[in-house]
């Protein structure tokens, strides 16, 4: 159960396996490989259930607190791991690695569990490549906003400078872009932050929550970024399609949103 990862490639219009990748230093049950992502020249694959504490690879200190890999493309086709990213201060049963997305060289990795043992508010580190193909952390991502369990950074994903955070268990009754913040209204309803990039560095833009939202549906479970288009599914919105949008008679069938991503504050 140590995981690995298959690379295939595509050519005359058939897929040919190649490259099997794992850790250089695995363990059992870190879930290595269990979500990937790939970018030009570079594959992550994260580890939630990686146990080390970020001094070694190996040494098993800090259970759960999980991490990421990096691995580069040779010229050859051939993979090998050139990074092995941490948050900069590992803690058990964070799941750093939980969730995560690369664009370019910039790696976006949530830690949904974040601060586990005090409130599990869940928090999002940014990485950006340097020259030397290391990779520090440029930011971390929170919010006011966050409660116990909300689940922020169980969903992340980037585009050209911008990020969205998913946060499937926030509870608060607002609908739509930025409404008031009330607390624990809708249980569960869900909800995405977004954060672009300014002369400063990232930043909170925006607030986001499905404009028929209710308690349960998880809208922010998954997300998806292409250009200014941003994708949220909410696999638990009971809506009957055929009653409105409002409806609340059907049981989890599920919903996508798709927002276009504008200027600073704006959908």
């Amino acid at each position: 159960n140590i995981g690995a990862v298959e690379v295939f490639k595509v050519a005359d219009g058939g897929v040919v396996p190649g490259s099997v990748l794992r850790a250089q230093h695995p363990s059992r049950d870190d879930n290595f490989g269990a979500r990937v992502d790939l970018s030009a020249h570079h594959l992550i694959a994260g580890a939630r259930f990686e146990d080390s504490d970020g001094s070694s690879q190996n040494n098993g200190l800090k259970g759960d607190s999980g991490a990421v890999y990096v691995f580069t493309e040779g010229q050859r086709g051939d993979w090998e791991q050139t990074g092995f990213i941490k948050a900069p201060e590992p803690m058990e049963q964070d799941r750093f690695g939980g969730s995560w997305a690369i664009h370019d060289r910039t790696i976006v990795v949530g830690s949904f569990y974040f601060d586990y043992h005090t409130s599990s508010l869940g928090a999002v580190y940014v990485y950006e490549e340097d020259e030397d193909g290391d990779w520090p952390v440029a930011a971390k991502l929170t919010h006011d906003n966050l409660k116990f369990h909300d689940g922020f950074g169980h969903s992340v994903a980037i585009t050209d400078g911008i990020i969205a955070v998913g946060a499937y268990s926030e509870d608060a009754d607002g609908r739509g872009l930025n409404p008031p913040y009330s607390f624990n209204l809708d249980h569960n309803s869900g909800a995405v932050y977004l954060y672009k990039r300014g002369p400063q560095g990232w930043a909170f833009s925006s607030y986001v929550k499905a404009p028929n939202a209710d308690a349960g549906d998880a809208f922010g479970r998954g997300l998806s970024l292409d250009g200014d288009t941003l994708v949220v599914g909410a696999p638990k919105e009971r809506a009957d399609p055929t009653k409105g949008d409002d409806d609340d008679s059907s049981v989890d069938n599920g919903a996508a949103y798709v927002h276009r991503v504008r200027a600073a504050d704006e959908l």
